[in-house]
């Protein structure tokens, strides 16, 4: 969900998965007072050939100390990599999720 005087551009790649994420705020005509600091982030995301995230790498302006809390859901980090083991239909039964060279089981999975 945007906050207000938030806009949010995307780019897609040939099959619909979202590659870039560009967020950027603009509180010039706003009636805030005081005017809060405009802020752009901008996150990309690369997959594998099964089109799951693979890596995403986060970027802000103003620059940002990660982890960033996020309230009800996880940290976020600067780079986030992860990882898939799939069954033989090519679904993913289980994922990591490697932040700072250490690698952590993020979900299973079971097929019917």
């Amino acid at each position: 969900m945007l906050k207000p005087f938030t806009r949010e551009l995307l780019v897609y790649d040939t099959v619909g998965n979202i590659i870039k994420s560009t967020t950027s705020s603009d509180y010039q005509n706003s009636d805030i007072s005081p005017k809060p600091e405009n802020e752009k982030s901008i996150t990309n995301y690369k997959y594998d050939e099964h089109n799951n995230v693979i890596e995403i790498h986060r970027a802000f302006e103003p620059k940002q100390e990660f982890p960033i809390q996020i309230t009800g859901g996880p940290l976020l980090y600067e780079y986030e990599y992860f990882r898939y083991e799939y069954n033989k239909k090519g679904l993913w039964t289980k994922k990591y999720k490697t932040v700072n060279g250490e690698e952590y089981l993020v979900t299973k999975r079971r097929y019917n």
